[in-house]
């Protein structure tokens, strides 16, 4: 694997002057961000649709838990936008993973400073596991929508490319179910949408190890 590796990153200096792959690298940020956007609102109309009725619209808007959750997950996935842009871009530099430290950062301070006494398992018994599958079932297509994009650029790492898919599939999931989650303690945020996100993440680079090798 490290020879087609280096194969492709001397394709990539050899062809590539530092204005093209500059050029390279906006061309793939503008088709990756349309990808994000479509993966978002298809995220988003499959949590309304599974949920519809359980929730009011106006009064998630206002509320305080859907801004924090919808924060740090958008934070999460800027990061993690970066991150996927950097691993389809060959001689970027690989410090840009630190961008997807903010949102989760974030969270956790979030839930250290949390006083507000919401239960770790969720207000009844079933709140885990509808928030685990939530999460996880509204990634999966933004996953395979990233992916796809995601295939055509130059990846040199598939599996670090595809879990970068898939912890941004996994934010979009967790900002999308914002919406409906009615589980405010940032604690329960952050271990059961990190356990869902972690989840899209893992099988991300499953697939992205097959599904972006050259």
């Amino acid at each position: 694997m490290s020879e087609t590796t280096d194969f492709i990153k001397r394709i990539a200096a050899e062809a590539g002057e530092p204005s093209e792959a500059a050029y390279a690298g906006a061309a793939l940020g503008r088709v990756l961000f349309a990808g994000t956007v479509g993966a978002f609102a298809l995220a988003v109309l499959l949590i309304v649709v599974v949920f519809v009725g359980t929730f009011d619209p106006a009064e998630v808007l206002r509320s305080y838990p859907f801004h924090f959750k919808l924060g740090t997950m958008g934070l999460l996935a800027m990061g993690a936008f970066l991150t996927l842009r950097q691993q389809g871009t060959p001689g970027s530099s690989p410090w840009m993973a630190l961008a997807s430290l903010p949102g989760p950062m974030a969270l956790l301070l979030l839930a250290i400073f949390d006083h507000s006494g919401f239960p770790l398992l969720g207000s009844d018994a079933t709140s885990v596991p509808i928030c685990f599958f939530a999460v996880v079932g509204a990634s999966l297509p933004a996953l395979l929508i990233l992916l796809w994009v995601t295939r055509r650029a130059v990846v040199t790492q598939p599996a670090m490319a595809g879990a970068s898919a898939g912890l941004l599939a996994g934010a979009l999931g967790g900002a999308a179910y914002a919406i409906a989650c009615k589980n405010n303690g940032a604690t329960f945020v952050l271990i059961w949408y990190g356990l869902a996100i972690g989840t899209v993440c893992f099988l991300g680079a499953q697939i992205g190890q097959r599904y972006l090798r050259w």
